[in-house]
């Protein structure tokens, strides 16, 4: 497994973990089939999920993450499933998501929502 496969899977998990959370949330169900852990879930909707994941990364890595912020911060659930994934790459503590980082903290702060800084430690404003 290529290192972009295993950033891939690795988000992948995140998302997916994500997801189900957020439709327990928001009160529906999601496919039965697929609501278990990552490792669990069927190959066929792996695929599904790395395919929509891989092109997020892709997207994020030519430097669109500021306008892929702003799209995002609209839905209080997807915050949650992006802030994760920040998490998930904020432990690597690399540029890009320092950079990441301090944009979801300033949009966070604007909102009077907790930040969470570079450790998702959860810090407030």
């Amino acid at each position: 497994m290529s290192a972009n496969d295993e950033r891939v899977e690795a988000a992948c998990e995140v998302m997916h973990d994500a997801y189900e959370k957020a439709a327990v949330g928001a009160g529906w169900e999601t496919n039965p089939a697929s609501r278990k852990p990552w490792a669990d879930v069927p190959e066929a909707n792996k695929e599904t999920m790395r395919a929509a994941v891989g092109a997020l990364l892709e997207w994020i890595d030519k430097g669109d993450a500021v306008l892929l912020s702003k799209l995002l911060f609209e839905s209080r659930e997807l915050i949650e499933m992006f802030s994760d994934i920040v998490e998930a790459r904020t432990a690597k503590t690399d540029d890009w998501s320092r950079r990441v980082v301090r944009e979801i903290d300033a949009y966070r702060d604007k909102q009077g929502w907790p930040q969470y800084g570079f450790g998702g430690e959860g810090k407030t404003s």
